[in-house]
């Protein structure tokens, strides 16, 4: 796994995490699971408290973001084989701290010259952005969120974040859409709507040149890579030439369960 662009997120509770990656790319995925008694004993708090500024970095930048490859290394350590008794016991642990720490490395590198405090207001005023997706989020409440004047605001959220305000609320918005686009119950213009958009027309306008298809397009994409066996109902479709899924925009869907 070397260093590379990361779609990161970090959770309370179980949730499907989906990856859209370039067709021929290589994944390698392992699980450290961080329970809220660890992080007591750490931070004195549960873990999406403890690390919502690096989470928060990380959203922002998405796909410009770049793993500390002493992670990735770490990581193959524990990868090739299984251990058990009191070794793994020393192992893992070892290696969960390890992770910790260079995730909060990770997180000073990101935020540099950014103080704890105000790094925590901007958390803040992310949550509020995060719960007020479906609606219009308006500057005055950012700021009474962040406790923030307009000018500081502005200036410390593109540092924390690497977007501006209008920037991160998009792009958080399309991330909504393509979770909610993979409920085939619901319409596009219902989609539209969750996600503050007023016209459907101009959500799919948006969509498109975000992800580089439609909504529709990245549905039948969707149904394909959330199907038990995905890769035998994607050559089925193809096979049968129905594929709304052009050589040029075939991808390679991976899906893993995280906590």
């Amino acid at each position: 796994m070397p260093q590379s662009s990361v779609s990161a997120f970090l959770e309370a509770k179980p949730k499907t995490s989906s990856i859209l990656l370039p067709k021929g790319a290589r994944f390698s995925y392992t699980e450290i699971e961080y329970y809220d008694e660890y992080c007591q004993s750490v931070f004195g708090e549960r873990i999406d408290k403890a690390l919502k500024p690096l989470a928060t970095s990380l959203k922002g930048l998405r796909n410009q973001a770049s793993w500390d490859p002493e992670i990735a290394e770490m990581l193959g350590k524990i990868t090739p084989r299984e251990i058990s008794g009191p070794e793994a016991g020393l192992l893992y642990s070892g290696i969960a701290n390890l992770v910790m720490a260079r995730l909060l490395r990770m997180g000073e590198s990101l935020c540099e010259g950014v103080a704890e405090q105000d790094r925590l207001s901007i958390a803040r005023a992310v949550s509020y952005i995060e719960g007020n997706l479906s609606g219009t989020i308006r500057q005055k409440d950012l700021l009474e969120a962040a406790n923030m004047g307009s000018t500081k605001f502005k200036k410390t959220f593109k540092q924390v974040t690497g977007l501006t305000v209008t920037e991160f609320v998009s792009s958080e918005r399309i991330e909504l859409a393509k979770r909610l686009l993979t409920d085939h119950d619901m319409s596009i213009d219902e989609v539209a709507h969750r996600c503050g958009y007023a016209r459907a027309t101009s959500f799919s306008t948006l969509f498109a040149k975000s992800v580089g298809m439609s909504p529709r397009k990245w549905r039948s994409i969707a149904k394909v890579a959330f199907d038990d066996d995905p890769e035998s109902k994607l050559l089925g479709v193809l096979a049968s030439g129905r594929s709304c899924v052009s050589e040029a925009e075939s991808h390679f869907y991976l899906s893993s369960e995280t906590s």
